[in-house]
Protein backbone atom coordinates (compact mmCIF):
# COMPACT_ATOMS: atom_id res chain seq x y z
CA UNK A 1 0.00 0.00 0.00
CA UNK A 2 1.72 3.15 -0.93
CA UNK A 3 0.25 6.57 1.28
CA UNK A 4 0.25 10.12 -0.54
CA UNK A 5 1.36 13.09 1.42
CA UNK A 6 1.53 16.49 0.69
CA UNK A 7 3.83 19.47 2.17
CA UNK A 8 3.31 23.16 2.16
CA UNK A 9 4.62 26.13 4.16
CA UNK A 10 4.57 29.65 4.20
CA UNK A 11 1.15 30.21 2.65
CA UNK A 12 0.40 33.51 4.71
CA UNK A 13 -3.27 33.40 4.49
CA UNK A 14 -4.37 37.16 4.89
CA UNK A 15 -0.93 39.13 3.33
CA UNK A 16 -3.48 40.92 0.90
CA UNK A 17 -7.40 41.41 -0.04
CA UNK A 18 -6.27 38.95 -2.50
CA UNK A 19 -5.01 35.79 -0.63
CA UNK A 20 -8.76 34.36 -0.14
CA UNK A 21 -8.98 33.66 -3.62
CA UNK A 22 -5.40 32.52 -4.22
CA UNK A 23 -6.20 30.09 -0.81
CA UNK A 24 -9.13 28.84 -2.04
CA UNK A 25 -7.31 27.79 -5.56
CA UNK A 26 -4.33 26.24 -3.88
CA UNK A 27 -6.99 23.93 -1.76
CA UNK A 28 -9.12 23.22 -4.76
CA UNK A 29 -6.29 22.03 -6.66
CA UNK A 30 -4.82 20.34 -3.89
CA UNK A 31 -8.20 18.58 -3.25
CA UNK A 32 -7.81 16.60 -6.65
CA UNK A 33 -3.96 14.90 -6.11
CA UNK A 34 -6.22 11.88 -3.16
CA UNK A 35 -3.33 12.74 -0.87
CA UNK A 36 -3.53 10.92 2.85
CA UNK A 37 -2.12 13.34 4.49
CA UNK A 38 -1.02 17.08 4.65
CA UNK A 39 1.76 18.33 6.65
CA UNK A 40 1.94 21.92 7.10
CA UNK A 41 5.17 23.54 8.00
CA UNK A 42 4.44 27.10 9.58
CA UNK A 43 3.84 30.72 8.82
CA UNK A 44 0.49 29.67 7.96
CA UNK A 45 -1.07 33.15 8.38
CA UNK A 46 0.29 36.64 8.18
CA UNK A 47 0.53 37.34 11.74
CA UNK A 48 -3.08 38.40 12.07
CA UNK A 49 -4.68 36.28 14.29
CA UNK A 50 -7.84 36.70 12.90
CA UNK A 51 -7.17 34.82 9.71
CA UNK A 52 -6.36 31.84 11.36
CA UNK A 53 -9.51 30.13 11.86
CA UNK A 54 -10.53 32.13 8.25
CA UNK A 55 -7.44 29.93 6.75
CA UNK A 56 -8.55 26.60 8.90
CA UNK A 57 -12.78 27.15 7.88
CA UNK A 58 -11.29 27.63 3.53
CA UNK A 59 -9.05 24.37 4.42
CA UNK A 60 -11.69 22.17 5.90
CA UNK A 61 -13.94 23.28 3.06
CA UNK A 62 -12.31 21.62 0.56
CA UNK A 63 -10.33 19.11 2.34
CA UNK A 64 -12.76 17.74 4.80
CA UNK A 65 -11.81 14.38 6.24
CA UNK A 66 -8.01 14.39 5.61
CA UNK A 67 -5.51 13.69 8.52
CA UNK A 68 -3.53 17.01 8.76
CA UNK A 69 -0.43 18.13 9.98
CA UNK A 70 0.47 21.51 11.86
CA UNK A 71 3.99 22.73 12.86
CA UNK A 72 3.31 26.53 14.12
CA UNK A 73 5.85 28.86 11.86
CA UNK A 74 7.05 32.82 13.28
CA UNK A 75 3.77 34.63 11.56
CA UNK A 76 1.31 32.40 13.57
CA UNK A 77 2.25 33.49 16.85
CA UNK A 78 2.03 37.46 16.72
CA UNK A 79 -0.73 39.36 16.21
CA UNK A 80 0.00 42.92 14.13
CA UNK A 81 -3.71 44.31 14.16
CA UNK A 82 -3.04 44.46 17.72
CA UNK A 83 0.45 45.02 18.46
CA UNK A 84 2.30 47.20 15.78
CA UNK A 85 0.50 48.21 12.65
CA UNK A 86 1.78 49.36 9.66
CA UNK A 87 1.87 52.77 10.08
CA UNK A 88 4.99 52.28 12.88
CA UNK A 89 6.90 50.55 9.96
CA UNK A 90 9.27 54.22 9.45
CA UNK A 91 12.59 54.93 9.46
CA UNK A 92 12.34 56.34 13.13
CA UNK A 93 11.84 52.68 13.90
CA UNK A 94 13.55 50.27 11.41
CA UNK A 95 12.04 46.89 10.66
CA UNK A 96 15.21 45.10 11.78
CA UNK A 97 15.93 46.88 14.57
CA UNK A 98 14.84 45.53 18.11
CA UNK A 99 16.53 48.04 20.43
CA UNK A 100 14.67 50.78 18.16
CA UNK A 101 11.64 49.22 18.46
CA UNK A 102 11.73 48.15 22.15
CA UNK A 103 12.66 52.34 23.05
CA UNK A 104 9.56 53.32 20.45
CA UNK A 105 6.94 51.27 22.60
CA UNK A 106 4.76 54.53 23.04
CA UNK A 107 4.06 53.85 19.36
CA UNK A 108 2.61 50.63 20.31
CA UNK A 109 -1.53 50.40 20.10
CA UNK A 110 -3.04 50.84 23.55
CA UNK A 111 -5.47 48.26 23.16
CA UNK A 112 -4.35 44.83 25.50
CA UNK A 113 -2.51 42.04 23.33
CA UNK A 114 -3.01 38.63 23.36
CA UNK A 115 -0.49 37.10 25.92
CA UNK A 116 1.26 33.96 25.68
CA UNK A 117 -0.78 31.41 27.77
CA UNK A 118 -3.73 33.08 25.84
CA UNK A 119 -2.62 32.72 22.12
CA UNK A 120 -1.26 28.99 23.26
CA UNK A 121 -5.46 28.50 24.23
CA UNK A 122 -6.42 30.13 21.65
CA UNK A 123 -5.22 27.74 18.82
CA UNK A 124 -5.72 24.69 20.79
CA UNK A 125 -8.99 25.04 20.56
CA UNK A 126 -8.70 25.99 16.72
CA UNK A 127 -6.69 22.95 16.39
CA UNK A 128 -9.47 21.27 18.29
CA UNK A 129 -12.73 22.66 16.48
CA UNK A 130 -10.84 21.47 12.78
CA UNK A 131 -9.30 18.39 13.91
CA UNK A 132 -5.39 19.33 13.41
CA UNK A 133 -2.72 18.11 14.74
CA UNK A 134 -0.02 20.18 16.66
CA UNK A 135 3.29 18.53 16.07
CA UNK A 136 4.53 20.91 19.44
CA UNK A 137 7.59 18.57 20.58
CA UNK A 138 5.70 15.93 19.92
CA UNK A 139 5.07 12.23 17.68
CA UNK A 140 1.74 11.13 15.36
CA UNK A 141 1.68 7.40 14.07
CA UNK A 142 0.70 7.61 10.22
CA UNK A 143 0.28 3.49 10.87
CA UNK A 144 2.18 1.22 12.32
CA UNK A 145 5.04 1.81 9.88
CA UNK A 146 5.47 5.56 9.63
CA UNK A 147 5.15 8.12 12.03
CA UNK A 148 5.70 11.79 11.92
CA UNK A 149 7.54 13.91 14.78
CA UNK A 150 8.01 17.80 14.78
CA UNK A 151 8.40 21.34 16.22
CA UNK A 152 7.77 24.93 15.86
CA UNK A 153 11.66 25.98 16.22
CA UNK A 154 12.97 29.24 16.24
CA UNK A 155 15.51 31.24 14.81
CA UNK A 156 18.94 30.88 15.95
CA UNK A 157 19.89 34.41 15.39
CA UNK A 158 18.19 36.40 18.64
CA UNK A 159 20.08 39.43 17.87
CA UNK A 160 19.12 40.56 14.88
CA UNK A 161 16.48 38.45 13.18
CA UNK A 162 15.91 38.64 9.54
CA UNK A 163 12.19 38.83 9.83
CA UNK A 164 9.82 41.82 11.14
CA UNK A 165 8.54 39.31 14.19
CA UNK A 166 10.30 42.34 16.63
CA UNK A 167 7.77 44.60 15.32
CA UNK A 168 5.15 42.84 17.19
CA UNK A 169 6.77 40.35 20.00
CA UNK A 170 6.46 41.23 23.42
CA UNK A 171 9.88 42.06 25.10
CA UNK A 172 9.12 39.40 27.55
CA UNK A 173 7.62 35.51 27.30
CA UNK A 174 6.94 34.02 30.96
CA UNK A 175 10.02 36.73 32.03
CA UNK A 176 12.84 35.82 30.21
CA UNK A 177 13.67 37.74 26.94
CA UNK A 178 11.05 36.70 23.91
CA UNK A 179 13.87 35.70 21.55
CA UNK A 180 15.81 33.60 23.92
CA UNK A 181 12.64 31.64 25.79
CA UNK A 182 11.74 31.05 21.76
CA UNK A 183 15.11 29.40 21.41
CA UNK A 184 15.50 27.80 24.03
CA UNK A 185 12.06 25.93 23.55
CA UNK A 186 12.98 25.36 20.22
CA UNK A 187 16.14 23.21 21.97
CA UNK A 188 13.67 21.86 24.74
CA UNK A 189 11.46 20.28 21.62
CA UNK A 190 13.94 19.33 19.70
CA UNK A 191 15.15 17.14 22.41
CA UNK A 192 12.05 15.53 22.86
CA UNK A 193 11.60 14.24 19.23
CA UNK A 194 15.48 13.31 19.45
CA UNK A 195 14.38 11.09 22.58
CA UNK A 196 11.06 9.60 20.93
CA UNK A 197 11.64 5.60 20.50
CA UNK A 198 10.99 5.41 16.69
CA UNK A 199 12.81 2.41 15.72
CA UNK A 200 11.77 0.19 12.81
CA UNK A 201 9.58 3.13 11.61
CA UNK A 202 9.95 5.27 8.67
CA UNK A 203 10.23 8.94 10.16
CA UNK A 204 8.61 12.04 9.15
CA UNK A 205 10.03 15.33 10.74
CA UNK A 206 8.92 18.33 10.17
CA UNK A 207 10.02 22.11 11.78
CA UNK A 208 9.49 25.85 10.54
CA UNK A 209 12.81 27.13 10.31
CA UNK A 210 14.97 25.05 7.85
CA UNK A 211 18.66 24.09 10.27
CA UNK A 212 21.05 25.16 7.35
CA UNK A 213 23.56 27.48 6.95
CA UNK A 214 25.87 28.46 3.81
CA UNK A 215 28.00 25.15 3.93
CA UNK A 216 25.54 22.66 5.72
CA UNK A 217 24.66 20.84 3.82
CA UNK A 218 26.45 22.06 0.58
CA UNK A 219 23.72 22.94 -1.88
CA UNK A 220 24.59 24.43 -5.12
CA UNK A 221 23.34 28.14 -5.83
CA UNK A 222 20.74 27.83 -2.78
CA UNK A 223 20.05 30.86 -1.21
CA UNK A 224 20.26 31.22 2.54
CA UNK A 225 20.05 33.54 5.37
CA UNK A 226 21.51 32.14 8.76
CA UNK A 227 19.36 34.58 10.56
CA UNK A 228 16.81 32.95 9.03
CA UNK A 229 17.29 29.69 10.15
CA UNK A 230 17.46 27.37 12.88
CA UNK A 231 20.60 26.40 14.44
CA UNK A 232 22.32 24.79 11.81
CA UNK A 233 24.00 22.36 14.32
CA UNK A 234 20.16 20.84 14.22
CA UNK A 235 20.78 19.74 11.12
CA UNK A 236 22.75 16.63 11.78
CA UNK A 237 20.47 15.11 14.84
CA UNK A 238 17.52 15.50 12.30
CA UNK A 239 18.75 13.70 9.29
CA UNK A 240 19.76 11.38 11.26
CA UNK A 241 16.88 10.88 13.40
CA UNK A 242 14.46 11.51 10.18
CA UNK A 243 14.06 9.63 6.60
CA UNK A 244 12.14 12.61 5.36
CA UNK A 245 12.46 16.43 7.06
CA UNK A 246 10.18 18.96 5.68
CA UNK A 247 10.69 22.37 6.63
CA UNK A 248 9.53 25.98 5.93
CA UNK A 249 10.31 30.41 6.06
CA UNK A 250 12.82 30.46 3.75
CA UNK A 251 10.13 30.11 0.58
CA UNK A 252 12.80 28.27 -1.19
CA UNK A 253 11.52 24.90 -2.93
CA UNK A 254 13.80 22.20 -1.85
CA UNK A 255 14.43 18.55 -3.06
CA UNK A 256 17.60 17.05 -2.14
CA UNK A 257 18.98 13.62 -0.18
CA UNK A 258 21.56 14.92 2.97
CA UNK A 259 22.82 12.51 5.07
CA UNK A 260 20.44 9.54 3.90
CA UNK A 261 17.53 12.19 4.40
CA UNK A 262 15.33 13.65 1.64
CA UNK A 263 14.76 16.97 2.52
CA UNK A 264 11.59 19.38 1.18
CA UNK A 265 10.51 22.47 1.27
CA UNK A 266 7.53 23.55 -0.77
CA UNK A 267 8.74 26.86 -1.30
CA UNK A 268 6.41 30.12 -2.04
CA UNK A 269 7.00 33.06 -4.21
CA UNK A 270 6.12 36.10 -4.35
CA UNK A 271 4.11 37.46 -6.75
CA UNK A 272 4.15 41.48 -6.49
CA UNK A 273 1.10 42.07 -8.64
CA UNK A 274 -1.44 40.57 -5.92
CA UNK A 275 1.14 41.51 -2.99
CA UNK A 276 0.73 37.96 -1.61
CA UNK A 277 3.00 34.90 -1.32
CA UNK A 278 1.72 32.02 -3.68
CA UNK A 279 0.99 28.70 -2.09
CA UNK A 280 2.23 26.01 -3.57
CA UNK A 281 2.44 22.19 -2.49
CA UNK A 282 5.23 18.86 -3.09
CA UNK A 283 3.75 15.42 -3.12
CA UNK A 284 5.73 12.39 -1.51
CA UNK A 285 5.00 8.94 -1.12
CA UNK A 286 6.15 6.47 1.40
CA UNK A 287 5.25 2.22 0.99
CA UNK A 288 3.07 1.01 3.74
CA UNK A 289 4.17 -2.28 4.32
Amino acid sequence: MILRFAISSDLHYGQSEKTHELHEAFFISLSKEKIDVLFLAGDLIASKQKSLDQFFTLLRTHLPKIKVLVVEGNHDRWNNDIYLSSKHYTESVPMYSPHEVYKNRKNIDKRKPMTWGEMNEYHKSLYKKYDLIHLNGSAHDLSNDIVAIGFDGWSTNIQSMGTNDYLFLPETIESAPAMIYLRNKAEKDLEKILELNTEGKTVIGMTHFPPFSKECPPIENFHVEESWGANPRFLNFLTEKCDILLVGHNHHPMDIVYNNCRILNSGAPWDSSKRSYIPQYKIFEIKNE
